[in-house]
């Protein structure tokens, strides 16, 4: 049987993953791409990785590379990005939605609206392309980063909280080519820094 403070904390998450599907999911079936997505499309069906690399390697984006050459093991490469953006950008919101609440201990009512509005709300033109395919993956590996950054804090095993603050800064490396949302790491040491000086006080009794 379920107790009532578990089933209250799973349907807020229950109604903002179905939210954003209802919102998004007819995106995946439209099959029209942006501009970029005519360089790299015939890169990956004809298999050219050693150009595609060369190209991406200039900007030192790493991650689009890995993702457009899983990409080549599907029939539909447009849609395998379509479907990479979507679930990269739900999960994002589910881990930000643990952040606020296992970190800031805010109202459940607060959490889903702050959620709700950062998974609902398409900050580029598109909310599902391969044109975003890199920051929304890489989003979602900081925000998971994160949660499991917190996670570890509250683990009074010390062995399992090493391993989960050793896994949360491999995520935070593997997330950082989000170089266009470099505030995004300023406002987690912000948050760090504001949490810790909290604590100290209270530990000094001021």
């Amino acid at each position: 049987m379920t107790s009532p403070a578990k089933s209250s904390e799973t349907k807020p998450i229950l109604a903002l993953a179905f939210l954003y599907t209802i919102g998004n999911f007819l995106l995946l079936f439209n099959k029209a791409i942006y501009w970029d997505t005519w360089i790299w499309l015939p890169l990956i069906k004809g298999k050219q990785y050693e150009q595609l690399w060369d190209i991406l390697y200039q900007s030192k984006r790493f991650t689009p590379y890995y993702l457009y050459r899983i990409s080549g093991f599907f029939d539909n490469p447009v849609f395998f990005f379509k479907i990479t953006a979507f679930i990269s950008c739900l999960l994002a919101g589910l881990f930000l939605y643990g952040i606020l609440r296992k970190k800031l201990a805010l109202r459940i009512d607060r959490v889903f609206f702050i959620s709700a509005f950062f998974i609902l709300t398409p900050v580029f033109l598109v909310r599902i392309d391969s044109s975003i395919l890199q920051h929304s993956f890489n989003i979602m590996l900081f925000f998971l980063a994160a949660l499991v950054y917190f996670i570890a804090e509250k683990n009074k095993n010390k062995i399992i909280a090493v391993v989960n603050y050793g896994l949360s800064w491999i995520l935070f490396f593997l997330s950082f080519n989000t170089y266009s949302l470099l505030a995004l790491y300023g406002g987690f040491a912000l948050l760090l820094f504001t949490s810790y000086r909290q604590i100290n006080k209270e530990n000094n009794g001021c």
